[in-house]
């Protein structure tokens, strides 16, 4: 669905002959009657996908206008409606960030033509500025939204390592957008004109084959890292066999096992001639569910590896920890969402639905949000998500009541008593009955795998195990 068209003019009698015209080509139309207007207009109304605005307002227009509207970061297509007597104007508008320009007489066949051209190139630049994003996503650090404790906190140590190159390790829970912050300190780091380089490193357990492949595809990335970051992503979820590969081919690597990158060397042969280069540094980034002591302290993981994976420690705090920030990260994300999926009828968060997510505790942290946000934007009405957008929240099962035996001793709850059965009142298999326990400590103890593990009395890599087979379970299904 395309967004209104903003039509902003203050003749009345020419602003209602367009807004008749784009009525009649089915295009929705909000009216503005004057430069400021305008702005605020568009300022707080991000699902305009187009304006129209007529160069020659008497508070506020010409260049002076135009420049104003991107200054504010606002960046909706701007179609200048032109006179013959501001025509010498036009350049220095164009360059102020109008698109294009078009007559304020023209006829309706030439109105049609540019809106839909205009409406043709906003949607392709938006596109690739989705691709864009989905291959390169780095912020900076004076984007983030950071009223709670808890992020500045975060952001002040992710600060400090930007201004190091020593390795890295960065630990939180999944979803938390603890790659993000990797990726913002690399560029805003020395190593920003070098790569960033992202290794993969959950084991997938398909067998001996799986881990051969994974560390030839590791031989061939830690080259390219030169110059750069090596980031490995989960890395605590590394096979016995995959941390041995990987601390051997760091073993190799010039630096690595300082903790810090070194300048490049070179080596030389007798004759003085240049022979070989020695592997070019690299900051090394390890990204974590587990954070470093309990990694290092833990009976299945390599402490060879683990020191060389010492340098600087960022924790990212998890979304319940952020709640100051969730009105306006969800606000944030609303719009990438309405903007990818052309929903441009929503135009915000209701107060009620801004409470009840903020109430939430939010298990699976800004992907759970984002789905979340995702489902409301596709099926509501708009303008605003409102409470009725976001069931799973209204409609949250409170918790069963403790009950007692004749003793006055506290039992089971009946409710949970009653997930043993099934509808049929037959006991449920074993392996329901396990996915249930671990998806129950999974939200009780908010995703802590080390907390998950010791609790279920199970060790953390078969736990990993079983999440991935539920997860490739349920992928199936979908």
């Amino acid at each position: 669905m395309i967004g209104p068209i903003l039509v902003a003019c203050e003749e009345q009698s020419q602003r209602k002959r367009i807004v008749d015209i784009l009525t009649n080509l089915n295009y929705r139309v909000i009216e503005s009657e004057s430069g400021m207007r305008t702005i605020e207009t568009l300022y707080q109304r991000k699902h305009i996908t187009l304006a129209l605005i007529d160069f020659a307002m008497s508070d506020l227009g010409g260049t002076r206008l135009i420049s104003q509207i991107r200054s504010m970061n606002i960046s909706t297509p701007i179609v200048l409606l032109m006179r013959d007597s501001a025509e010498n104007q036009l350049l220095d508008a164009l360059k102020a960030g109008a698109s294009d320009f078009i007559s304020i007489s023209a006829s309706p066949l030439r109105i049609g033509v540019t809106t839909a051209s205009a409406l043709q190139r906003s949607t392709l630049e938006r596109e690739i500025s989705l691709a864009r994003r989905d291959t390169d996503y780095t912020v900076s650090f004076a984007e983030y939204i950071s009223k709670s404790p808890a992020i500045r906190a975060m952001l002040a140590s992710a600060r400090a390592a930007a201004q190091s190159d020593r390795n890295l390790f960065i630990y939180g829970e999944q979803a938390t957008g603890r790659e993000t912050i990797a990726r913002t300190i690399h560029h805003e780091s020395s190593m920003k004109d070098g790569p960033f380089i992202r290794i993969q490193c959950s084991s997938i357990f398909d067998g001996r084959d799986f881990e051969l492949r994974w560390i030839e595809e590791l031989k061939e990335k830690i080259p390219a890292a030169a110059g750069g970051s090596l980031c490995l992503f989960d890395v605590d979820r590394l096979t016995l066999a995959q941390q041995h590969a990987l601390a051997s081919l760091l073993d190799e690597t010039n630096g690595s096992s300082t903790g810090h990158p070194t300048d490049i060397q070179s080596e030389y042969g007798a004759n003085g001639d240049q022979q070989t280069e020695r592997k070019t540094p690299f900051r090394l980034i390890a990204i974590s569910t587990t954070p470093y002591d309990d990694l290092l302290n833990s009976h299945f993981y390599l402490t060879s590896l683990c020191k060389k994976l010492n340098g600087i420690f960022v924790g990212v705090p998890p979304l319940r920890q952020r709640r100051e920030d969730l009105a306006g990260i969800a606000n944030k994300m609303l719009e990438n969402i309405v903007i990818e999926t052309g929903q441009t009828h929503v135009i915000g968060l209701s107060g009620v639905a801004t409470a009840l997510l903020t109430q939430h505790s939010w298990p699976g942290n800004l992907s759970e949000l984002h789905n979340m946000l995702f489902r409301a934007a596709l099926l509501s009405r708009g303008p605003l998500l409102g409470a009725q957008d976001f069931p799973q929240l209204v409609s949250a099962t409170p918790r069963a009541e403790e009950t007692k035996d004749e003793n006055g001793k506290s039992t089971v709850p009946q409710q949970q008593m009653r997930s043993y059965f099934t509808e049929d009142k037959h006991i449920k298999p074993m392996q329901q009955i396990e996915r249930e326990a671990i998806e129950l400590a999974m939200k009780r103890y908010g995703h802590r795998m080390s907390e998950i593990s010791r609790r279920l009395n199970i060790g953390r890599s078969t736990l990993y195990r079983k999440l991935e087979e539920y997860a490739s379970v349920s992928r199936h299904i979908q």
